[in-house]
């Protein structure tokens, strides 16, 4: 059997890639590692034409790439204080937690469909409130209105690259909280034992060390210290 493997067809200013040749249903250790390298070259790749993957499919696949966090005691845990939250987080979007977690913001007969309501994310990093960090999302678009919203990705590391020297001196070193209490639902209640986790404002990734500005609105509480 002949594995196409996958390439960058066409490159996004300031960053990002558009790829083709990705088989999700064929995981090999060559387009795993290919993956990876044009991750760290690119840090999005966008995918388009590919057979959609079922649950099963993503877990196989994106088993190679480490640790998947849905299995892990911390985000199980995560997901069902969210739920306390936000009840159709678990009712709406699965059972249980696992590969896959739908987002929508359609309501059919007064019910919410997706498992955060109606409401716009604000920018974020995934589970930044944890200890462990993420190191890879997936992001598949089902259903949408041609112009009727976007979503957006920021370089962080262009961020920390960027900053002023002088500011960056400063936060070398230097850790913020990040809290999902922050997190409120549409009637405004929070989680009571909301779980908070600090980690570096300049961050650097374990397996590259280049390094990103690791703050965002939806989490980052304060910076310890000040």
């Amino acid at each position: 059997m002949v594995h196409t493997q996958p390439r960058i067809i066409e490159t996004f200013n300031p960053f990002g890639a558009l790829v083709e040749g990705l088989d999700f249903g064929q995981p090999t250790a060559v387009q795993t590692a290919t993956v990876k390298r044009l991750l760290t070259q690119h840090h999005l790749l966008v995918s388009r034409g590919h057979v959609a993957p079922s649950d099963d499919v993503m877990e196989s696949y994106f088993a190679g790439f480490g640790e998947l966090s849905a299995k892990t005691p911390e985000v199980r845990a995560h997901f069902q204080r969210l739920a306390k939250l936000v009840p159709e987080y678990l009712e709406n979007a699965q059972t249980e937690v696992g590969a896959r977690f739908n987002l929508s913001n359609v309501e059919k007969d007064g019910k919410k469909q997706g498992g955060l309501g109606n409401r716009e994310l604000t920018w974020h990093n995934d589970q930044a409130d944890l200890p462990r960090l993420k190191t890879l999302s997936c992001l598949e678009a089902l259903d949408f209105e041609e112009g009727a919203g976007n979503t957006f990705f920021c370089d962080m590391y262009a961020a920390a690259e960027t900053l002023p020297v002088a500011l960056r001196r400063q936060l070398e070193d230097v850790f913020a909280l990040h809290d999902s209490g922050k997190y409120r639902s549409n009637d405004g209640a929070s989680i009571a034992a909301a779980p908070a986790s600090t980690h570096p404002i300049i961050l650097a990734h374990p397996e590259t060390g280049r390094r990103c500005l690791y703050v965002n609105v939806s989490f980052t509480s304060h910076v310890i210290g000040l």
